[in-house]
């Protein structure tokens, strides 16, 4: 009789021990289930922060280029303008030498009164041309009206 007794107390532990193997696995499988939607889940996030970050990526690398575009339009602004100066100075420096030049020298009536009769004749030819033309254009000017 206490075999019996063992036998089914023994039967019983492992109906019992079947029973909370079963509930166990049917937690652990549930927990696994949960487990596997929330790595989905993540993967789905993570996959859409590297899209982001591709993006933004791309973004920053377009307004670097801009930026470097930029900069090498103003050094040659800079550069451009350093050459104005330079020829501005130049120009400048020539023009103060010239006007030096002549108040240094003699005026031409003074030249031409100096000089000899050549210089005389050449300016009273050209008087006469000058006197002629005129008269040349005014006569045509009056043609015309």
């Amino acid at each position: 009789m206490f075999t019996r007794y063992l036998s089914l107390a023994l039967g019983g532990a492992l109906v019992i021990f079947a029973i909370y193997h079963w509930l166990l696995v049917s937690d652990l499988t549930a927990e696994l289930r949960a487990k596997e939607t929330q790595l989905a889940q993540q993967t789905e996030r993570l996959a859409s922060l590297q899209a982001g970050q591709a993006t933004l990526t791309k973004s920053v690398a377009e307004y670097k280029s801009q930026i470097e575009d930029q900069a090498n339009q103003l050094r040659l602004l800079q550069v451009a303008q350093d050459e104005g100066e330079k020829r501005l100075q130049l120009a400048t420096a020539d023009a103060e030498r010239r006007a030096a030049e002549c108040a240094k020298r003699q005026p031409t009536i003074q030249v031409i009164k100096q000089g000899d009769a050549k210089c005389a004749a050449l300016k009273r030819t050209l008087d006469q041309y000058i006197a002629q033309r005129q008269r040349q254009l005014g006569a045509a000017g009056a043609q015309n009206r």
